[in-house]
């Protein structure tokens, strides 16, 4: 897998936000918030929550930072080793 998007563990950015592929990048972030408030493990004391949290993180900076990549990613358009080998 891409190293750009192993932190994903094979999941998919905008189901694990909540947000479809035509958001903007506003709502990207304020559903990162939403979903951050609910479990950041200061306020969320399960066992999981570190783990959502960096699940949660590695979406948002996915989508905000590399959507391109990630939806041609996501939709199967282009190998892994396609995006890491185009970067400059």
């Amino acid at each position: 897998m891409n190293e750009r998007f192993r932190d994903l563990d094979g999941r998919d950015a905008y189901e694990l936000l909540g947000v479809s592929q035509e958001s903007s990048d506003d709502a990207i972030r304020t559903a990162f918030r939403k979903q951050a408030a609910k479990w950041h493990p200061d306020k969320n004391l399960d066992a999981d929550s570190e783990k959502n949290m960096r699940l949660l993180n590695a979406a948002k900076d996915a989508l905000l930072n590399n959507r391109v990549e990630c939806d041609n990613f996501r939709a199967g358009d282009i190998e892994p080793e396609e995006i890491f080998l185009n970067d400059p």
